[in-house]
């Protein structure tokens, strides 16, 4: 007999497989917006050259596992499997008896992320493909013991790796700074961002170690009880809606939301679930390989298997902001027509823009750039980072087709005579963003004249800002 749930606990399974088809299709149609941009044929890191570069150096599918190794990835093409991806996903919300479409639908959303590179390997990504193959176990009865068991782990690791990799690679959360330099340096702030950045010094250290104590000590809580679990989730869905509040993650949040409902969920009593056990261990094995590579401090423990384990994403290791840096230096795409005065590209999103909330939608490019500049404090004064190739591309296409940046931006998109890189740093002062002026980078381009490209340096010139 197939195990089931209890029927008290109907309300919850329900909401638990209608939640997760629905932000999975989301992440899907978001990718019909974005990918054609991101990675067709002419977009900042095409998928097409990928594989042919793959191909050519006598690489195969087990190297990078895509449906886009056999299937040409042109923009219509992109746009159609990412809708066809989200059409399956609410399928599969309102017909409870299709667990057999988690596979076929984990492996079309790794085909994109693994052929999106820089664009698609936030850990949202892999939780998108994780948890959709979770839904192998939900079945129209519910998850079973074998189910549940592993959509409680994954909530576990969710939490639990979050905050040791903030206890242990790091000092700036048991200092209790984080939290006060996070509302700076969040990479897209949510409206309500600057109220948590005016609150006091010691309300801000409290914050950080509880975020702590509520990643680390508490999620273990849910292998107690039935009581312990419903306070945990009313915890866990608390501390999602204030990140939410104050920064976008694309569905990162609402997926972790939605797995918390697995909470509620009662522990079924009995039942055969051989088949599903067999599924599942190879699951859980992977994640303790996963988890055991990450942390160990030997870095050469069980290498190979990692690395396999993190092409198909089915088991990940979560860390966010294990490391928050304590400024906000930002890297801006800057136009001329003269080479003499300068403006910004207008981001639609990007600070100094008002905070908004965009989430369960996320603005990749924007998201990625905030990355170009990372980790500053931890490099020789005065060395600014190169420009990655995607900026490079994403300065030629505004320079020969600018419509194609629309999306991207909060006014008129025009074509400048030059361009060039700018950095700055951003200071959230009083609900307002505060901008200094780092200076432009010695080089500047001139739009037609080959692919612009901007070496490294380690001194900025003054940057005149004509408008």
């Amino acid at each position: 007999m197939t195990s089931q749930v209890e029927p008290r606990a109907a309300g919850a399974v329900r909401a638990l497989r209608i939640g997760l088809a629905l932000f999975s299709a989301i992440a899907f149609f978001s990718l019909a917006a974005d990918a054609p941009l991101l990675m067709g044929p002419e977009g900042l890191v095409p998928a097409e050259a990928l594989f042919g570069t793959l191909r050519s150096r006598g690489a195969s599918f087990s190297v990078l596992p895509s449906l886009f190794w056999f299937v040409t990835p042109t923009d219509v093409v992109l746009r159609a499997l990412s809708v066809v991806g989200g059409l399956l996903c609410l399928l599969s919300a309102w017909a409870p008896a299709t667990p057999w479409l988690a596979l076929p639908l984990g492996f079309l959303y790794l085909s994109f992320a693994n052929a999106g590179m820089t664009f698609y390997s936030f850990q949202w990504d892999n939780l998108v493909v994780e948890s959709l193959v979770l839904g192998l176990f939900l079945g129209p009865r519910g998850p079973g013991r074998v189910g549940l068991f592993l959509y409680w782990w994954l909530l576990l690791r969710l939490y639990v790796e979050g905050g040791l990799a903030k206890l242990l690679w790091s000092d700036d959360w048991t200092s209790g700074v984080a939290m006060g330099n996070y509302w700076h340096t969040a990479p897209l702030p949510a409206p309500l961002v600057h109220l948590a950045a005016a609150l006091p010094r010691e309300a801000q250290r409290l914050m950080t170690w509880g975020t702590l104590v509520v990643e680390i000590l508490l999620p273990p809580l849910l292998f107690v009880g039935p009581r312990a679990r419903a306070a945990l989730f009313v915890l866990l869905t608390g501390l999602q809606v204030a990140i939410l509040l104050t920064a976008n993650y694309g569905v990162f949040n609402y997926i972790s939301m939605v797995l918390g409902l697995s909470l509620l969920v009662p522990w079924p009593s009995w039942g055969r679930e051989r088949r599903q056990a067999a599924l599942a261990l190879p699951l859980l094995l992977a994640s303790l390989v996963v988890f055991a590579a990450r942390f160990s401090r030997d870095t050469e423990l069980f290498p190979e298997s990692a690395r396999t384990i993190s092409r198909w994403r089915v088991a990940n290791a979560y860390h966010l902001f294990a490391r928050v840096d304590p400024e906000r230096d930002e890297l801006e795409l800057l136009g001329s027509d003269d080479g003499q005065e300068w403006g910004r590209f207008p981001w639609r999103y990007k600070p100094p823009a008002p905070p908004a909330l965009i989430a369960p939608y996320m603005p990749r490019v924007e998201f990625r750039l905030w990355f170009a500049t990372l980790g500053n404090r931890d490099r020789p004064p005065g060395l600014v980072v190169q420009a990655p190739e995607y900026v490079e591309r994403l300065m030629a296409i505004w320079c020969t087709e600018p419509e194609r940046l629309e999306a991207l931006a909060a006014g008129p998109v025009t074509a400048p005579v030059w361009v060039s890189l700018g950095f700055r740093r951003l200071t959230l002062n009083d609900g307002e963003w505060v901008v200094e002026e780092l200076g432009r980078h010695p080089a500047i381009w001139r739009c037609g004249e080959g692919s612009p490209k901007f070496p490294q340096v380690r001194s900025l010139l003054p940057l005149d800002l004509g408008g």
